[in-house]
């Protein structure tokens, strides 16, 4: 009796051990699920019950984007295709100028949205005021576009990259381009701005509210909204994401990429921004080597919401960066 309480006090560290371990690894594949899966019905489920007592401050910005949405639809876009590196076949939005131009506008949207959804807002400014041809692509696993994993930045700097030799290869090499990111997109188009395949057409980009790194903005999630520590639950993460979908969040982070960048870059971010801190708008500024950089930080904003608070403002500053950085459009 005594030989066998003995080998069972000496197996239970053991056990418990290896209990704690599978726990983890779990724990860290359902995070993986919630954040990174295409169909994941915890995330939609969340999102449902937010909106369900919406602010009168968010319910007009929904109504602001509805009438968007309306004007979008009413132009009739064209959808057109690529195929990814790995394969996977992409969709976008496609919406003449309404002049002939070539200039163009291509613009990614954030985590879990869509090209319409999330550009809707924008389309008439750039449309209409900027006479700019306007691709607006559905990132994979979003949207109309293929794929189970969502990219985080990481796999949609190659998608990104290979819709502006889209533009070029259809349109022409004498095509000016310009890239708009919001959030998970801002991020794609930055950890795109220092990548030595970065065309030459590329004259601009304007990043709002990107993360300076995925696995830093994962380490912020994990925080604030599951009160976890990052390890070894990121750790386990980042092993699950290697493995199903083939990427790493360490890899290709923006704020390495602009160190490399030599294009114009407009950052912009809300103060009020709680989901991807103001911070790391401040490193992504610092971090960047190009010599035409600009810093707004839009007062009382929240995550993606720049736009809806200040219209006018962001307007201004967009066109007058993108005036400064190609001399074809009038001021």
């Amino acid at each position: 009796m005594r030989k066998t309480a003995k080998i069972l006090c000496t197996a239970l560290p053991v056990i418990s051990a290896a209990g704690a371990a599978a726990g983890l690894y779990k724990l860290a594949g359902y995070f993986f699920n919630y954040c990174l899966v295409r169909t994941n019905p915890g995330y939609k489920a969340a999102q449902n019950k937010a909106h369900e007592n919406l602010s009168p401050k968010q319910a007009a910005e929904d109504f602001f984007q509805e009438e968007h949405l309306k004007w979008f639809d009413s132009q009739h876009p064209q959808t057109v295709h690529i195929v990814s590196e790995d394969s996977l076949k992409l969709s976008a939005y496609y919406i003449p100028a309404p002049k002939p131009t070539k200039n163009f506008l291509l613009a990614i949207h954030g985590y879990r949205c869509n090209g319409r959804e999330e550009y809707a807002i924008f389309s008439p400014f750039y449309h209409n005021d900027m006479n700019f041809n306007l691709l607006i692509p559905d990132d994979r696993a979003h949207g109309r576009s293929e794929g189970k994993y969502i990219g985080f930045g990481c796999l949609d700097r190659k998608d990104c990259l290979a819709w502006c030799r889209y533009i070029t290869k259809t349109f022409g090499n004498d095509c000016r381009i310009f890239l708009h990111g919001v959030s998970m997109g801002a991020s794609t188009v930055l950890a795109a701005s220092g990548d030595p395949a970065l065309l030459p057409q590329i004259k601009g980009i304007i990043a709002d509210c990107g993360f300076s790194r995925g696995w830093d903005e994962l380490k912020y999630i994990l925080k604030k909204t599951y009160h976890l520590p990052s390890f070894p639950l990121l750790n386990l993460f980042d092993r699950i994401c290697r493995a199903k979908a083939g990427y790493s969040t360490k890899e290709y982070s923006p704020i390495e990429q602009v160190v490399h960048s030599r294009v114009p870059i407009l950052f912009i971010h809300g103060d009020a921004d709680d989901f991807v801190p103001t911070p790391m708008a401040y490193a992504l500024y610092d971090a960047c080597t190009s010599q035409d950089k600009e810093l707004w930080i839009v007062h009382g904003a929240a995550h993606a919401r720049s736009y809806y608070t200040d219209q006018k403002g962001y307007e201004l500053r967009v066109h007058r960066f993108i005036c400064k950085h190609m001399s074809s459009i009038p001021a």
